[in-house]
């Protein structure tokens, strides 16, 4: 059969050759084949084969690739990785030796991994996919794969017990085409927390993931207890100096925050053509939440956060659509936050109700005290009527501090309550706010009809996202654009 994915692109095909190689060779697993279990062909392999899984089959088995292989399904197939019961730890396991090998690919079907736990399962720690040490100057490639059963995290840049110096990631991991699913509803949260894909510090001497760029592309998550991103989450844990990269994801939760990241020196975040759904089942500190505590035994935070072209939302009732800091902490000294054509949606939904939320007066955009940080907020919509006739809904809320740089200018604040606190609006500034009108942002359409906004941008576009459908996946290879 011809398989639904696009062939090769040409950077793709050149990066499979140069791993394939004159020497490399396919190991066909499944039924008649050479083997028949994923473990066994890799044991087998050398650096530079291709596991072929030839049918749709349900593997039980851990897998723990470490050699720098590709593990892919052929055609059209759509194989199972499911753990084994009472096996410990994570599904697949990346470990040293696989740098530069890929699991997954859009060249052929989807392999779903299947940690075997219901969502209610209690225990931590039994992950669906480890990654741990890829080095400086190494990569890995995760493609085309659907993730579930787990707890803790779906993919997670491994903080291996004691922190060696060969743990985590201190290279590059990329992420494309990626399905992570904690499978909770609305009314059944309970269980050890899911987030869907998790890089987390070390200790001082060792510092797991040090360095690390994470690159996503095309990555969904939903049914989430938890996070549906975290870039660090402990005032005492490490993780300096990290890149994370975000284009076209869908990154959603029921409960939490979509990232949540720690304070510490030289973390960076660009958001690009994404959307972030902060959870509004019991506490939920928003789509985005930058710097969890106060984090002095790190050292000073610092980086650039640049959020474009993006929806930032959170459910009715729920909490801040984006927090920097927390109230009275100096968490985000020395750092550039930019904030363009995103779309800041503090009521999700027209005011549905969700299970054992407690009304609250919340602000869409919440700065908290800090210093000599830059913060640009331009050509956004902020949205937040009282669709419930009991919360009020503020807009943007700074708190200036020394050395602070503000601009904030051609921008559209609809909420019930005061539109700016602690900041002056700008020019091009939309006053009064107005109703966006959007075509139906229950279901992810952002397309605004209003026209007072239609020309409202800086060089006389419409302002906010734009986005105008949700992310399907998989999607064609063509689409992406990180390389």
């Amino acid at each position: 059969m011809r398989s639904n994915y696009v062939k090769f692109g040409l950077g793709l095909a050149i990066s499979c050759l140069t791993l394939a190689g004159a020497s490399a060779a396919d190991r066909l697993v499944g039924a008649g084949q050479a083997y028949t279990t994923i473990s066994a062909a890799i044991e087998a392999a050398v650096d530079g084969d291709v596991i072929r899984i030839m049918d749709s089959a349900v593997y039980e088995e851990k897998v723990v690739i470490n050699k720098s292989v590709q593990v892919m399904a052929d055609g059209e197939h759509t194989p199972t990785i499911k753990t084994p019961d009472g096996l410990t730890g994570d599904a697949v396991l990346v470990t040293t030796g696989a740098q530069g090998g890929q699991f997954g690919s859009l060249a052929g079907g989807r392999i779903n991994v299947d940690r075997n736990l219901p969502p209610d399962h209690a225990t931590t720690g039994k992950h669906g996919i480890m990654v741990n040490g890829i080095l400086v100057g190494q990569e890995y490639t995760i493609e085309n794969v659907y993730v579930t059963g787990f707890t803790t995290g779906g993919v997670v840049a491994s903080h291996v017990t004691g922190y060696d110096a060969t743990c985590g990631v201190k290279g590059t991991l990329h992420l494309k085409n990626i399905e992570i699913d904690g499978k909770h509803t609305a009314d059944a949260i309970t269980g050890a927390a899911k987030t869907g894909v998790r890089v987390v510090g070390g200790s001082a001497s060792n510092k797991s993931n040090e360095g690390a760029t994470i690159r996503m592309n095309r990555v969904l998550t939903k049914n989430l207890n938890s996070h549906a991103m975290i870039l660090n989450n402990s005032s005492t844990a490490h993780l300096p100096n990290v890149t994370a990269v975000i284009e076209d994801c869908e990154l959603t939760t029921l409960k939490d925050c979509g990232i949540q990241m720690g304070n510490n020196p030289g973390i960076n975040l660009s958001v690009n053509n994404s959307f972030l759904l902060g959870g509004g089942i019991q506490n939920s500190w928003g789509a985005l939440r930058y710097g969890t505590t106060n984090n002095t035994t790190v050292g000073p935070p610092s980086g650039t956060i640049s959020i474009r072209n993006s929806v930032l939302a959170v459910w009715p009732l729920a909490g801040t659509a984006m927090v920097i800091g927390a109230s009275g902490t100096d968490v985000s000294n020395d750092t550039s936050f930019t904030i363009d054509h995103c779309d800041i949606i503090n009521q999700l939904g027209g005011g549905t109700t969700i299970t054992d939320q407690t009304p609250r007066a919340r602000t869409a955009i919440n700065f908290a005290a800090g210093s000599n940080r830059t913060l640009t907020f331009t050509n956004n919509n902020v949205y937040g009527p009282d669709a419930s006739g009991d919360i009020v809904l503020a807009g943007i809320t700074v708190v200036p501090g020394a050395g602070d740089v503000i601009t904030v200018s051609h921008n559209n604040v609809f909420v019930s309550g005061a539109d700016y606190t602690g900041v002056t609006p700008g020019a091009g500034t939309v006053q009064p706010g107005v109703n966006p009108n959007y075509v139906d942002a229950a279901n992810g359409n952002y397309t605004v009809q209003n026209p007072a906004i239609q020309t409202a941008s800086m060089t006389g576009g419409v302002l906010g996202s734009g986005r105008s459908a949700s992310l399907v996946v998989p999607v064609e290879l063509s689409t992406f654009s990180l390389q």
